[in-house]
């Protein structure tokens, strides 16, 4: 008796798995049936995920009984990137831009890529068990970046949020927000530069040469470190924004003028040295550089605006208020006060993404991304400013007009 039940549950065992096999193998292609064989629990998996209407092979590689690691070739860390990228191509665009994407390019050794976060077989985004979907998201990124088990814990917590998954598909209004806004800026900052550019075919006209700003020795020193530590960050940092081909003219000249700079570094983990030993010469220097303020009440002074100084900026502008033209140099001591204040934003906003796992454990995602928009658009503001303002008009083209003038200042 006991053996017919026997023999009667693995002829039933047999029909289910039979039947199994008959369904997945009906739906599967040619190829598909052949990899059931062996993967039949995987074949189950795609069936029920986001890729249910692929392949295996429209993804993997088809592999002999002696190499059964080639099947995963195409999707191995750092494959994977481009095979998923020929169908999610905006996805991959958006990867570029991200601190893994622009690491990838540059060369980085262990840099996540899609399979790193993406298993392939996983359900769809919206469904609650997706890995992905944004109630898991921050366990993913808390494995690498959550510190202690105690620290996982927490950046889990707060980056399982809808807003989390918005940034990341670029989806989040509060981008474009923060874009236009730094873009409104730099506009303000290009056209009070234009200004400077006036006063120069003004004086090649004729015009006598303005007033210039009597800066203390200490300040000059001051200056010039700035300008050490700023060229060693911009020109580091410029390498990120850059790390593709693709784009315009100025595109192009930037990203082979990053590919000399990376070469000169030889790494990217020196690069970002480099970056960051520039970005901590500057927090350094403008907080030495407040405190001398604080210090030197007579500098102070130098750097305060006088009544009416919004008068003369409109008159050169074009809006005529008839406020005369004083003699104190009221640009130049608007440029101070802009190189200052976006420095300390540049400053700020990059000690955020240095310590973005922190900031991330405490104020969410938006916090590290909303400060690298800023940053990257403080970062062109002052390259006008410093390039184009101070050493273009400041030391080029200020010069020649004076010698053009043939005069002095005053």
């Amino acid at each position: 008796m006991k053996v017919k039940i026997r023999v009667i549950s693995l002829i039933l065992i047999s029909l289910v798995l039979f039947g199994m096999i008959f369904m997945l193998s009906g739906t599967g292609t040619a190829e598909d049936r052949v990899c059931i064989r062996c993967h039949g629990d995987s074949l189950i998996e795609l069936k029920k995920s986001v890729h249910k209407d692929l392949r295996c092979l429209d993804c993997h590689k088809d592999h002999g009984k002696d190499n059964f690691q080639a099947s995963n070739l195409p999707v191995s860390l750092g494959e994977d990137v481009y095979t998923c990228k020929g169908c999610h191509e905006k996805e991959g665009e958006i990867y570029f831009t991200t601190y893994h994407g622009k690491h990838f390019l540059l060369g980085k050794k262990n840099v996540p890529t899609c399979t790193f976060c993406h298993e392939g077989h996983e359900p769809p985004l919206n469904d609650p068990s997706s890995p992905v979907n944004y109630r898991n998201i921050g366990k993913i990124c808390a494995g690498c970046h959550g510190g202690s088990d105690k620290e996982k814990i927490q950046m889990a917590g707060t980056l399982s949020v809808p807003s989390t998954g918005m940034i990341l598909y670029r989806k989040d209004r509060g981008e474009y927000i923060v874009t236009y806004l730094m873009e409104v800026l730099s506009a303000l900052v290009l056209i009070f530069g234009l200004l400077f550019l006036l006063q120069w075919i003004r004086n090649l006209k004729g015009e006598p040469m303005p007033e210039g700003p009597e800066w203390p020795g200490s300040v000059w020193i001051q200056f010039a470190l700035f300008f050490i530590f700023f060229v060693m960050a911009e020109q580091t940092g410029v390498v990120l924004f850059y790390s593709r081909p693709e784009g315009g003219i100025i595109h192009t000249i930037m990203y082979r003028i990053s590919r000399l700079i990376m070469s000169v570094a030889g790494s990217d983990d020196l690069r970002s040295l480099i970056h960051r030993l520039g970005g901590v010469g500057i927090t350094g220097l403008i907080l030495f550089h407040m405190s001398y303020i604080i210090l030197h009440p007579s500098f102070r002074r130098k750097c305060s605006l006088p009544r009416g100084w919004w008068k003369s900026i409109m008159d050169e502008i074009g809006l005529k208020v008839k406020s005369g033209k004083p003699s104190y140099p009221v640009k130049e001591v608007i440029l101070y006060r802009l190189l200052v204040v976006w420095v300390v934003i540049m400053a700020l906003t990059g000690i955020i993404q240095w310590k973005a796992f922190w900031f991330m454990k405490f104020a969410g995602f938006w916090s590290v991304r909303y400060a690298e928009i800023i940053h990257l658009w403080t970062g062109r503001i002052l390259v006008m400013i410093v390039y184009a303002m101070i050493i273009g008009y400041g030391f080029i083209l200020r010069p020649i007009a004076r010698r053009v003038l043939n005069a002095p200042e005053r």
